[in-house]
């Protein structure tokens, strides 16, 4: 079973734009590597821009081959949904309400603030909230799932980003 997510960031005019992520929405893991590895606007939009995500960080290709580098540690690397052929594309909110009530069954939501920093919302249970700073939840600053000796983050993702916005 996917815990579904939606990454999204707000525009100068008070919009949003976001793309779901199916696998491994939880703060543990799609939090931590957004607040670790995506820090800036323009790796943010360049994320966005990609479309919809299968995983922010997976082992394993779309052939489900588990990929390592010279020295045997797994290199974690974006799953998109553009990869394999398929054009799943952002959605466009008309502000912060409208993306965090923007019924895609996810569990958690990801806004990045150019200004600030990222902010979670837990959002699996909307019909029952009490309070909206009920939604408000903490992104872990260490993560169980990224081992520093074991594993790397595909520098190609960030590259490859880095170049499109040249």
């Amino acid at each position: 079973m996917s815990t579904r997510s939606r990454i999204g960031i707000l525009n100068k005019n008070g919009t949003v734009e976001s793309v779901y992520c199916h696998q491994d929405g939880y703060p543990e893991y799609t939090g931590y590597f957004l607040q670790n590895f995506y820090t800036s606007e323009k790796l943010v939009r360049n994320l966005i821009s990609q479309g919809d995500i299968s995983n922010i960080a997976s082992s394993y290709n779309w052939y489900q081959q588990k990929q390592v580098d010279e020295n045997n540690r797994e290199i974690l690397s974006l799953k998109t949904y553009q990869q394999r052929g398929e054009t799943l594309t952002k959605e466009l909110h008309e502000d912060v309400f409208s993306f965090v009530f923007f019924d895609s069954c996810d569990e958690f939501k990801y806004l990045y603030y150019p200004t600030c920093e990222w902010v979670a919302y837990k959002t699996s249970d909307l019909h029952n909230l009490n309070s909206t700073s009920d939604l408000f939840v903490d992104i872990p600053t260490t993560s169980r799932f990224f081992d520093f000796d074991n594993q790397v983050i595909n520098k190609k993702d960030f590259l490859l980003q880095e170049v499109l916005t040249k």
